[in-house]
């Protein structure tokens, strides 16, 4: 058993094995009360033994069916799961997100590459948005977790999402606002339960986030003028 504080919210997880309190160490709560008390049953970690986490020991299992009842269980405070890489660039988070294999991780690298000190990892694959209000207008936080590929690359901090980059791989570095069609784009890429009220509050979300935090189609290549274009468009700073 652990407490930990992730995306503002403090979890008691009851864990059969000891690697997801590993894995979470460095969100450890002290001497903080729970908002939520969650334990994986043995189905329900066997359940997570599909496509390429089929090959992994229960003890992994149990660690990815716990995040996805924290999932489940934030989405009521606003918040959901992305499948996204998100780095903070001058206090600022922007998400890179794709299919698997297309290279999130290795663009984020592009910019430690070249920007330095500059950037920092939130999280590399699953971090946590959550829509809050500011002046009465929404803003969308992103939150790192432990749960963050198989790079490991997360920190234990949050920051505003000030925009959402789509990746698709070219030969030639080229960057777009998208002016439609962006919530389909992104809806394969948020983790949603089959269960008609959670999606329904999804869906409203992404509707939010859509019209929150601009958009972006990020064709790019493997070289360092990727980043360059990509933080010129999102930041709008011709300089970086």
């Amino acid at each position: 058993m652990g407490i930990y504080r992730i995306a503002d919210r403090v979890f008691e997880l009851r864990c059969h094995y000891g690697y997801t309190e590993r894995l979470c160490v460095g969100y450890a709560a002290v001497c903080e009360s729970p908002d939520y008390i969650l334990e994986a049953s043995e189905s329900e970690i066997m359940a997570e033994a599909v496509d390429d986490a089929a090959k992994f020991p229960p003890p992994y299992l149990e660690s990815l069916a716990l995040y996805r009842k924290i999932a489940e269980s934030l989405i009521n405070d606003d918040c959901f799961l992305f499948h996204a890489a998100v780095l903070e660039f001058d206090g600022k988070a922007y998400a890179f997100t794709a299919k698997s294999g297309t290279g999130k991780t290795t663009h984020i690298s592009l910019w430690e590459k070249v920007y330095g000190d500059r950037v920092r990892v939130i999280n590399g694959d699953k971090p946590l948005i959550r829509r809050k209000t500011a002046d009465g207008s929404p803003l969308f936080i992103a939150y790192g977790t432990p749960w963050c590929g198989k790079e490991h690359k997360n920190t234990n901090t949050s920051a505003q999402l000030a925009g959402i980059c789509l990746i698709e791989r070219a030969e030639t570095n080229s960057v777009s606002l998208m002016e439609q069609n962006a919530a389909e784009a992104l809806f394969p890429q948020i983790y949603i339960k089959k269960d008609l009220k959670y999606m329904q509050k999804m869906l409203g979300l992404l509707d939010s986030l859509v019209g929150t935090v601009p958009v972006y189609r990020l064709r790019c290549n493997m070289e360092d003028e990727a980043a360059k274009i990509a933080c010129r468009a999102l930041t709008g700073n011709e300089n970086n």
